[in-house]
């Protein structure tokens, strides 16, 4: 009889371990947002051109709008801090954007960069800026 009782109270307190970790809404996407820099949408630099980025995580998200006088969208990005990364044998590979990090050889994440929410085949540093243009970065596992 007692072993029963322990039992069912090891159970219920692991039910309610469980529902309050589910409550807090901890997920991988928040832990990332945990880094950011930016958490509300921004306007950064000075320039003629103007375009946004959006920033995905999860189903979170941030927009920056940009101005500035550089040729790419990667020049203008680094320009305002709002990526770093490693240049690769196919340009900037982006490993930070807003301060959060991905990167495929640690957990298999990176950054997607698209426009108008179509991939685009060309990185973020050889991207020509489209002035009035929506480009976004998207956490990807």
């Amino acid at each position: 009889m007692k072993k029963s009782v322990i039992i069912s109270i090891c159970v219920v307190a692991l039910v309610l371990i469980i529902t309050f970790f589910i409550g807090k809404g901890i997920t991988g996407a928040d832990r990332v947002w945990e880094k950011a820099t930016y958490t509300r949408n921004t306007e950064l630099g000075e320039g003629e051109k103007t375009f946004s980025v959006k920033v995905i995580v999860g189903k979170d998200n941030v927009t920056f709008t940009i101005h500035t006088d550089k040729e790419t969208v990667g020049e203008a990005l680094v320009d305002n801090n709002l990526i770093e990364g490693e240049e690769g044998p196919y340009g900037l590979y982006v490993k930070y954007v807003n301060g959060m990090r991905a990167d495929y050889d640690m957990n298999k994440t990176y950054w997607a960069f698209s426009k108008d929410s179509k991939p685009l085949e060309t990185g973020v540093d050889m991207t020509k800026i489209e002035d009035g243009a929506q480009y976004e970065l998207t956490y990807t596992k």
